[in-house]
């Protein structure tokens, strides 16, 4: 079995234990708001910014160093018990140091270039775990994984992949990203950014709410808490159908579904709840929709958190499996669509989501989905 031990995340969810239990209760979070100056004409957006993170050095590094404190008893039990080769540190992130690249770019307009110091090393994607590295002084194998909104859950997978090939005996996973211009304008541009509250599977949804995010944890066959989220299964999938949008049928991605399932040896029926990738796009949802009708009807509990959260990008897939292990850990309902019945159920009247308070996962097994650009597709089974 493998472990998530220490699993912590901070995303407009909150940032302690009983902020995220309030606004999970809430079901919003007052970190999701307008926000300006990420768009062209000073324009506002929702976007989620985390207040209480200070800025003052690296953005993300900033992040990562802020969502691992909680680790740090459980990575120094580690250190003592596994030799450094064999800890590895995978990271996930769509964005690494790019922030540091807008800010010193943009202080070039204003400074005479000969004074404007830059590190080309900052482009680099595998940045962000180099510098990571160093900060815990990892030995191990370390590299960064970029496939975009998946990367959070590829790096569960990737790490544990780590640990059953026998090249690791612990590895620290990670997925960071942070606001930044490049992704703000990017799915502007592309037409797939809301600027008002994302409403997803809503039959008149307008798209996504970015937001920054990270999320860590210690994966391992050995437990270092008393109750850590326990990895069942995964699959994976790659549609190569469009470099942006989904394939409508979601075939490829039922693939990664019943991977997950396979691994795990479970059915349908096993799964209590499935938190979608839902991302409030009108082809994300049609597609994800299509795939909770082929594969659970409307047997099996379903709902999205990045109402909440907002779409955390490369670090999805550790946030949402931060929502699973409080909602088992604290016995709590689904997220859910706070919609009346007529605002779905057109286009999703055949599948069970959750769209009022107090709808409980029908067992303790929760899939999460995330789906990517490019058609990279990810299911991940957790149970605690």
């Amino acid at each position: 079995m493998i472990y998530l031990n220490g699993l912590n995340s901070i995303s407009p969810l909150g940032g302690n234990l009983t902020e995220e239990l309030a606004i999970l209760k809430a079901n919003k979070s007052p970190y999701l708001r307008k926000i300006a100056g990420f768009l062209p004409e000073n324009e506002e957006a929702t976007l989620g910014e985390l207040s209480f993170i200070d800025s003052s050095f690296s953005r993300n590094i900033s992040l990562a160093k802020e969502c691992l404190k909680p680790l740090s008893t459980i990575i120094k039990e580690v250190k003592k018990e596994v030799e450094p080769g064999r800890i590895g540190l995978l990271i996930g992130s769509s964005t690494s140091l790019i922030s540091d690249v807008e800010r010193r770019a943009k202080n070039s307009y204003s400074h005479e270039r000969d004074q404007i110091a830059f590190d080309c090393d900052l482009y680099e994607i595998g940045s962000i775990s180099s510098v990571l590295k160093e900060l815990l002084a990892i030995k191990g194998p370390c590299y960064t994984i970029a496939t975009a909104c998946s990367s959070g859950a590829r790096v569960l997978m990737s790490g544990a992949r780590l640990i059953k090939s026998g090249l690791c005996d612990a590895v620290i996973v990670g997925a960071v990203d942070c606001l930044s211009y490049i992704t703000v304008s990017g799915f502007y541009a592309l037409g797939a950014l809301s600027k008002e509250q994302t409403i997803p599977f809503h039959k008149d949804r307008h798209g996504i709410n970015i937001a920054e995010g990270a999320g860590f944890c210690v994966l391992s066959t050995k437990k270092y808490e008393e109750k850590p989220l326990k990895l069942l299964g995964f699959g994976a999938s790659s549609d190569g159908f469009h470099i942006s949008a989904p394939r409508e049928d979601g075939l490829i991605a039922m693939k990664a579904i019943n991977a997950a399932l396979d691994m795990a040896n479970l059915r349908t029926q096993d799964i209590g709840y499935v938190n979608l990738h839902g991302t409030g796009t009108k082809l994300n949802d049609a597609m994800e929709g299509n795939i909770i009708r082929t594969i659970f009807k409307d047997k099996t509990l379903v709902s999205t958190s990045k109402h909440i959260t907002g779409h955390t990008l490369a670090a999805a897939g550790m946030c949402e499996a931060y929502i699973i292990k409080l909602m088992l850990e604290h016995n709590l309902p689904a997220p859910y669509q706070d919609y009346d019945i007529s605002d779905f159920k057109e286009e999703f009247g055949d599948i069970n989501l959750a769209y009022r308070p107090q709808m409980y996962p029908g067992s303790n097994i929760i899939m999460s989905n995330n789906f990517a650009f490019g058609g990279n597709n990810a299911s991940l089974i957790f149970s605690i």
